[in-house]
């Protein structure tokens, strides 16, 4: 990560604590399906528990190890959040923006 001012680091990190949870979000709404169907008795509680092992082993581990890594890729992080469309660009300071330009235009012309 390039050199921030603090309120830009602060506001990195903040955003990328957002992108995780929004992540989050996406992947426990595929496991709500499973719950769905087992309350339906359209799988049982052993496929159900499957489910939610290869999800804590699987997404939830992967967006952990993703978004608990380094601060110093919080910039890409967030960057990649907004390119998705997970975090609006309102969401943003114009600061923020400001110092995500050049990454958030490297990553659009290689999305």
């Amino acid at each position: 990560m390039k050199e921030y001012t603090k309120n830009i680091r602060r506001e990195l990190e903040t955003l990328n604590g957002l992108a995780h949870e929004r992540y989050l979000d996406q992947a426990l709404g595929e496991l709500q399906e499973h719950f769905s169907c087992w309350k339906s008795n359209e799988t049982n509680a052993f496929d159900l528990n499957e489910a939610i092992h290869q999800f804590h082993n699987g997404k939830s581990r992967e967006l952990y190890n993703y978004f608990g890594g380094s601060q110093s890729m919080n910039d890409h992080r967030v960057a990649n959040a907004i390119i998705e469309g997970l975090i609006a660009e309102s969401e943003v300071s114009v600061e923020t923006l400001d110092a995500l330009a050049n990454i958030l235009a490297f990553k659009r012309a290689n999305f």
